[in-house]
């Protein structure tokens, strides 16, 4: 049985005749070239909702107790350290310059005593040794009660000065080789003398004169001019020039006096000068006294009978003690200084750095500076 051929072309013919005939369409539904091609719609892809944002929580800075106290205290740790550093650096700048000013008063007054030494010991007239001095208006004109004319002679005012001084007036020059000494001695031993250098008592006779001289200084602060004194032993010399000349002294005793103990501020009889600073670098509750008695030709002269007066010396004269009058510096420039530092605080967040630094630092320095300086008032004049 042979296999049936048909020819594929016949196949394709007949394929054709019996496909479907597709409906007619419509004559309202032929396109015409001006309407437009409406194209189907797409469906939407499917999405995923996103999730809500969670609220934004602010945290609080706010600092916790303990972070309080914690400032609290560092803020208390700065002001001691700079204290400190105040006390012992600037404080010697600040002596030091007040030495070279000092210096210079000292040669005026030295000269003024030799012209009165010279004029007392001659005929000479002492109105005529003085005349390059400027005596003030006060002693040119007089008073406007006597119509002008001076009801104290100018001369009578210089001798006063002399034998009177001014507290804070340069009398002396003190010079101890051993215990690196070279400076002015000014008149009294308050706290503002003392930070200036050695300091007179002005219960004790002048530099110069007979009896207990008696000189008191710092051994920490404001330039520590007795800070070596401990070095200092029997046959040391010490070298004290004023306007009559330089009067030498030989260390004869060294001692410690502790509260209670015999006083050595008090007068005897005895020609010496006496050094009394504090017993410990940073503390005042003994003293550190060194006597020496006068040696050489210059020996000292007897107390003129017009400055033998007893002289009423403040407690805050004797070392030992705070100024009283300190009190009232301390509340005021304290609070001054910590309401800037609060103020600094605040303007924090409305102040740009910059700024809080050219406005606050200037503050901030004058007030700790003043603050510093009437606190420094209230620790004894030896420290």
């Amino acid at each position: 049985m042979t296999d049936l051929q048909i020819d594929p072309e016949i196949v394709r013919v007949i394929a054709a005749n019996h496909a479907p005939t597709p409906p007619p369409v419509p004559p309202h539904f032929q396109p015409s070239e001006s309407a437009p091609v409406v194209e189907p719609p797409i469906a939407p892809l499917l999405t995923v909702a996103e999730p809500e944002a969670a609220p934004v929580i602010a945290a609080d800075t706010s600092p916790t107790a303990a972070q309080r106290v914690g400032i609290v205290i560092t803020a208390i740790g700065v002001i001691c350290c700079s204290f400190v550093a105040y006390q012992l650096v600037v404080t010697d700048l600040a002596s030091a310059r007040s030495q070279e000013l000092l210096r210079h008063q000292a040669q005026e007054r030295f000269t003024v005593e030799r012209a009165v030494a010279e004029s007392s010991s001659t005929e000479g007239s002492l109105g005529n040794s003085l005349a390059a001095f400027d005596l003030g208006p006060e002693a040119e004109q007089g008073s406007p009660a006597d119509g002008g004319q001076s009801a104290d002679d100018p001369v009578d005012d210089i001798e006063r000065s002399i034998e009177r001084p001014e507290p804070g007036t340069a009398i002396a020059l003190l010079r101890i080789p051993k215990a690196d000494v070279d400076q002015v001695v000014v008149e009294g031993t308050g706290h503002q003398q003392t930070a200036s250098g050695p300091g007179h008592f002005r219960g004790s006779p002048l530099p110069g004169r007979a009896g207990n001289v008696i000189m008191i200084g710092r051994r920490t602060t404001h330039g520590a001019a007795f800070e070596h004194l401990g070095r200092l032993k029997r046959g040391d010399s010490i070298e004290l020039t004023t306007g009559r000349g330089t009067f030498e002294y030989r260390v004869d005793g060294l001692q410690v006096i502790r509260p209670g103990q015999a006083d050595v501020l008090s007068q005897d009889g005895a020609n010496r000068l006496t050094l009394v600073t504090a017993d410990q670098p940073f503390d005042a509750e003994g003293r550190l006294v060194v006597t020496a008695r006068p040696v050489g030709t210059n020996q000292p002269r007897p107390v003129p009978a017009s400055s033998q007066a007893a002289l009423a010396v403040p407690s805050d004269e004797l070392g030992m003690g705070a100024d009283p009058s300190a009190w009232g510096a301390v509340l005021l420039w304290g609070q001054l200084l910590a309401v800037v530092l609060v103020g600094l605080r605040w303007f924090r967040s409305r102040w740009t750095p910059m700024s809080r630094w050219l406005v606050g630092a200037p503050v901030v320095l004058v007030c700790g500076v003043l603050f510093f300086e009437a606190l420094g008032r209230l620790l004894p004049a030896t420290v």
